[in-house]
């Protein structure tokens, strides 16, 4: 995309701003887990998930990040791999996994926090607008489209 934001004000949709944006987004992440016992951007939605929570169903870790069963569980076994989650059965119901992240997965998953909001910060830092104001603005955006893609199934 071009320096020049004027050219684009009438003929881009912020829906296609957001993807560059996810590109941008993709490749920073790409480059920073290289230097972690990670191997895709997954595993750190998943280790994402996790933070700030003491332990998670497997389901809802799925339905936070919207990834397959099936795909989720490939990633979960790896980071279980590389000693950064544990999965156990929830004793109260045999068919559903706990996860939770080891004391090197908060280790690394706080580094890793703490790169996300220091970009963030950087990204938004020349605009009026606080991090929780975008964050908000997103949510809606995020829920408008979801209702918007259920009306018009």
């Amino acid at each position: 995309m071009s320096n020049d934001n004027n050219q684009y004000e009438d003929y881009v949709s912020y829906t296609s701003l957001f993807s560059e944006f996810l590109g941008t987004n993709k490749t920073f992440w790409t480059r920073i887990i290289e230097n972690y016992p990670l191997t895709s951007i997954l595993q750190l939605s998943i280790l994402f998930s996790l933070y700030g929570n003491d332990q998670m169903h497997q389901k809802d870790i799925i339905e936070s990040i919207k990834f397959d069963n099936a795909v989720v569980t490939r990633h979960i076994r790896k980071l279980e791999d590389n000693n950064l989650v544990t999965r156990c059965e929830d004793p109260d119901n045999r068919r559903e996994n706990i996860i939770a992240l080891t004391t090197e997965g908060k280790k690394i998953t706080k580094k890793l926090w703490d790169y996300q909001i220091d970009r963030e910060n950087e990204i938004i830092k020349d605009l009026d607008i606080s991090h929780e104001e975008l964050v908000n603005i997103m949510l809606k955006i995020i829920k408008n489209s979801y209702e918007y893609n259920s009306n018009h199934s």
